[in-house]
C-alpha cells in the first residue's frame, strides 16, 4: 500500500491504510476466505478512500473511529458475498489494481496537501 501512496499524502493514513489492513483481517478471522478478504478491501476501498489527512491532532481519533466501524461492515458485507462493483469510481476488478487507483489519487492530491499545510499555517500566525 505504502508503496502506491508513499509515506506522506493528502489522504489520511490511518483511516485508508490501517481500515484496508483491519478489515482485510477481520474478513479473513471471519470466514478464512481469500475472496472475502479481496472483497473487504474493495468495500473499503469503496467507503473511506478520500479522507484528507490535515495533521495529527485530536479528531484524528474520530477518523480512526470512522475508519474501524467502517473496516468491520466491510468485513461483515463480504461475508455476505457483497462487495462495491468494479465500475463504482476507484473500485477495480482486482484489488491489487484499486491499491493501484488509491495511489493514483494520492498523487493528484499533491496540491490538496499543499492547501491543507497553509492553513495549518495560517492557523499558527
Amino acid at each position: 500500500m505504502t508503496y502506491h501512496t508513499r509515506y506522506l499524502s493528502a489522504l489520511c493514513g490511518c483511516a485508508v491504510k490501517a481500515g484496508l489492513g483491519a478489515t482485510a483481517g477481520i474478513a479473513y478471522l471471519l470466514t478464512g476466505s481469500v475472496d472475502s478478504v479481496g472483497m473487504a478491501i474493495q468495500n473499503m476501498a469503496g467507503t473511506i478512500t478520500g479522507l484528507i489527512c490535515d495533521g495529527g491532532k485530536e479528531g484524528c481519533s474520530l477518523k480512526l473511529a470512522a475508519s474501524a466501524s467502517a473496516a468491520v461492515q466491510s468485513a461483515l458485507l463480504a461475508t455476505k458475498g457483497m462487495r462495491v462493483p468494479s465500475d463504482n469510481g476507484i473500485v477495480a476488478e482486482k484489488v491489487e489494481e484499486t491499491i493501484h487507483n488509491i495511489g493514483r489519487v494520492c498523487q493528484a492530491m499533491v496540491m490538496t496537501d499543499v492547501e491543507i499545510v497553509r492553513i495549518m499555517a495560517d492557523k499558527a500566525t
